[in-house]
């Protein structure tokens, strides 16, 4: 294969690795599968022909599967499972080339996790105008966790070609580490199925009980929020009545500085926390409409969570607000919209 060949075929394969990598972040984004990093390459010029050269390959197109490759880096183990499902769904899988990288490992060995697939387009997709080009072009996906991609790329970095090149030492403990990994990954799962049925037992004690006497956490919190109350509704009729735009729920980073104003404010349970609410709600009016005139009649959304910030706002002094916004997220220009409206009207 002559240079100009191959740089034709890498440039074919950069428009393809665009395409692909968009597609796949589409196809996870609509099954709502959380994941760390996506990452992408083209295989670059001087590495593809020094394997060609080396391996004598002749048709590099049947022979070399990874000239675009695509990283999927997720949380947990068991998404491995739903990435498959969806990789199987979207595109036709070579079998013979795809590989499980821990299915080559004996009962007693440890070392590389990666599920490795080996894939093209399927004929469907290939009828598109924009993906016609890329019929017969092939591609490499792998998905792995976080940890086994932190494994993989320590090692990686050791910049060892070959088992046989790594001294006995350092292969080793190389290997021991990658024991712990996988018993790491294994323990974030349960962690994760755990919390899951901690926040499913919360949703039945809210349905059956007040949730007064349980303790503020963020799974506590979010289910109240879920299951909003007379009291909530009451704060979220006074923002819209002020003039906020109407948002039903809560955003989870607003739950995050609710927790850290309720410790300022000494609150450890939703009993106190509810008695404070109301103890400021008659100032709520004129501090939302102040913040609302200190944006220029720009809109601001007023959902459950932030509009139950605001009221445990006014319940601080100075040093406590200065406190608070030491501890959270929250932009300059809004901070000092807030902060002068409660400072003026608590």
């Amino acid at each position: 294969m002559t240079d100009i060949e191959i740089k034709g075929l890498l440039e074919e394969h950069e428009a393809f690795t665009e395409s692909l990598k968009i597609l796949i972040k589409k196809i996870l984004d609509a099954n709502k599968v959380k994941y760390h990093l996506i990452e992408w390459r083209t295989k670059d010029f001087d590495s593809l022909k020094e394997k060609i050269e080396r391996k004598k390959i002749l048709d590099v197109k049947s022979e070399i599967t990874d000239l675009t490759g695509i990283r999927i880096i997720l949380y947990y183990q068991s998404d491995i499972d739903i990435v498959e499902d969806l990789i199987r769904d979207n595109f036709k899988i070579d079998e013979d080339n795809s590989i499980n990288k821990a299915e080559t490992l004996a009962k007693n060995e440890f070392g590389y996790l990666s599920v490795h697939y080996i894939i093209n387009i399927k004929d469907e997709r290939s009828k598109l105008i924009e993906w016609k080009d890329f019929k017969n072009l092939n591609a490499e996906i792998q998905v792995r966790t976080i940890l086994q991609h932190s494994w993989a790329a320590i090692n990686h970095e050791l910049v060892y070609k070959r088992k046989e090149e790594m001294p006995q030492e350092l292969e080793r403990k190389l290997f021991k580490l990658a024991g712990l990994f996988e018993l790491a990954d294994e323990q974030f799962e349960e962690l994760k199925s755990r919390d899951n049925a901690i926040e499913e037992d919360y949703k039945v004690i809210r349905q059956e009980n007040p949730f007064e006497n349980e303790p503020l956490n963020l799974l506590t919190l979010k289910t109240d929020f879920e299951n909003a109350n007379s009291r909530l509704k009451e704060i979220v009729e006074v923002g819209y009545s002020s003039g906020f735009d109407k948002t039903n729920g809560y955003y989870k980073e607003e739950l995050s500085k609710i927790i850290i104003a309720c410790e300022i404010l000494g609150i450890t349970s939703f009993e106190t926390r509810y008695k404070i609410l109301n103890h400021r709600i008659d100032k709520l009016v004129p501090t939302l409409k102040s913040m609302l005139a200190s944006i220029r009649g720009n809109k601001w959304s007023g959902s459950y969570s932030f509009l139950t910030l605001i009221t445990l706002l006014l319940n601080m002094n100075d040093l406590q607000l200065k406190y608070f916004k030491t501890n959270v997220l929250y932009a300059d220009d809004l901070w000092q919209i807030t902060k002068d409206a409660v400072a003026n009207n608590r």
